[in-house]
C-alpha cells in the first residue's frame, strides 16, 4: 500500500527521478569524452546507451504512482476541462445523468418491495394473492371470495383485502387516509400479535355493522397519537361512523403488500370488512 503516500507526494518523486538520470545522462557523458569523443558525439553515443528517456520516465513513474489513480484523475481533468469549454453540454450531462440515477432508485425501490424483500409476517414463502384472470380488474367481488373460502380445500386460510380511501376524524378535524378493507379474518390467517391491545377476529364479525374496531399501524400511533398507550378503548369517526381502537399492530408489520404504502394507516373492520393502512 506504499502508492497511497507516494500518490500525495508525487510531484516531488517526479522532479528526483527526472533529476536521477539527468545526473546519469551527464556521467555517461563524462566518461565518453574521457575516452576522446568530443562533447557531441559522446552526448549521441550516451543517449543511445542510456535508451528512451521518455519511456523510462513513464515506466519508473508507474513504480511509484498507482497508474489507475493517475489515469483516473487525468480523465477527471479532461473532463473538467471540457465541460468548462461546453457548458450547455454539461448541463444536459448533469440533467441527464439525474434522471437516470433517479429512474434506477424507483426501479430498484420497486424490486426491492416486490421481489428482493420479503414480508414481516410468519411463513411469508407460504402467502399467495388469488386474483381474476382476462380483467382489467383482477380483484373479487365479496360474494366470490366468500364463496372460494367456503370451497377452499387448498389453503390454511383465506382473507380478503382492498385499499380504500377514507375520512378520519380522531377529534382534530376529519384527515384522508389510504388503507385496507380487510375481513375479519385478517390477522387470524396472518398469525401475528398485536404490539398493544388486541387485534379484531372472525368471532368479532355477527352481521352488518357487528364490529366497528380499528387497529392502528404501529408508525401510524407514533406519529399521529405520539405513543399514547391510553388510545386503547378510544372512539374515533370513519366517514363519519364510529370506529373504536383496540390495538396497535407490532413494528416489523407492513401489511401484505410486499411494497409498503406511503405512511402508517389504520385498521378497521365493519359488517366483515375492515382497513389495514401500514
Amino acid at each position: 500500500m506504499n502508492w497511497i503516500p507516494d500518490s500525495f507526494r508525487r510531484r516531488k518523486l517526479l522532479d528526483d527521478l527526472s533529476e536521477e538520470m539527468r545526473l546519469h545522462l551527464e556521467e555517461g557523458v563524462e566518461h565518453l569524452i574521457g575516452q576522446g569523443l568530443s562533447p557531441i558525439e559522446a552526448q549521441r553515443q550516451a543517449r543511445i546507451a542510456f535508451g528512451n528517456l521518455a519511456m523510462l520516465e513513464e515506466r519508473s513513474r508507474e513504480i511509484w504512482v498507482w497508474p489507475t489513480l493517475e489515469s483516473m484523475w487525468a480523465d477527471i481533468r479532461l473532463a473538467a476541462q471540457q465541460l468548462r469549454k461546453f457548458p450547455g453540454f454539461a448541463v444536459t450531462a448533469a440533467l441527464t445523468l439525474a434522471m437516470a440515477i433517479g429512474a434506477n432508485a424507483v426501479v430498484f425501490g420497486v424490486m426491492n418491495g416486490l421481489i428482493l424483500r420479503s414480508l414481516n409476517v410468519p411463513e411469508s414463502q407460504n402467502l399467495y394473492s388469488i386474483e381474476r384472470a382476462g380483467d382489467s380488474d383482477t380483484s373479487q367481488s365479496y360474494p366470490d371470495y366468500f364463496d372460494m373460502r367456503e370451497r377452499n380445500r387448498s389453503f390454511v386460510d383465506l382473507a380478503a383485502y382492498a385499499i380504500s380511501q377514507v375520512g378520519l376524524d380522531a377529534g382534530h378535524g376529519p384527515v384522508t387516509i389510504w388503507g385496507l378493507e380487510s375481513t375479519g379474518n385478517y390477522f387470524d390467517s396472518l398469525g401475528i400479535r398485536p404490539y398493544l391491545g388486541r387485534f379484531f377476529h372472525a368471532s368479532d364479525e355477527h352481521g352488518p355493522n357487528s364490529a366497528p374496531f380499528m387497529v392502528l399501524g404501529y408508525a401510524y400511533w407514533h406519529s399521529q397519537f405520539q405513543d399514547d398507550r391510553g388510545v386503547i378503548g378510544r372512539v374515533v369517526l370513519v366517514n363519519k361512523h364510529p370506529f373504536t381502537i383496540i390495538g396497535v399492530a407490532p413494528p416489523t408489520f407492513r401489511g401484505t403488500f410486499a411494497k409498503s404504502l406511503h405512511r402508517s394507516i389504520a385498521c378497521l373492520t365493519q359488517a366483515g370488512t375492515g382497513i389495514v393502512r401500514t
